[in-house]
């Protein structure tokens, strides 16, 4: 099970990196739709990934307190830089 969370947190990882990378660009693009899309589907996949590991969380109730934590503040991390990338 430890094997799988962490993959789990690898996967959310990447998709974090991804978003971010969708945030830049559309920021560097300016104003309008551009780039749009692409922060709709990282967030999207954000999402999944995060209802996933939430149900791996619910799997493994040792690590359970622990793991909500981190979700938790990547979920802050996130909101953080959509609020922060709509002033851009």
């Amino acid at each position: 099970m430890s094997d799988d969370i962490a993959q789990l947190v690898e996967s959310q990882q990447q998709l974090e990196a991804g978003f971010e990378d969708a945030v830049n660009q559309k920021s560097s693009l300016g104003a309008g739709d551009a780039g749009h899309g692409d922060v709709r589907n990282a967030a999207a996949d954000l999402r999944n990934n995060a209802a996933v590991f939430a149900l791996a969380l619910k799997q493994n109730p040792l690590a359970t307190d622990n793991l909500e934590k981190v979700q938790s503040d990547r979920h802050v991390a996130v909101h953080h830089t959509l609020h922060n990338s709509a002033f851009c």
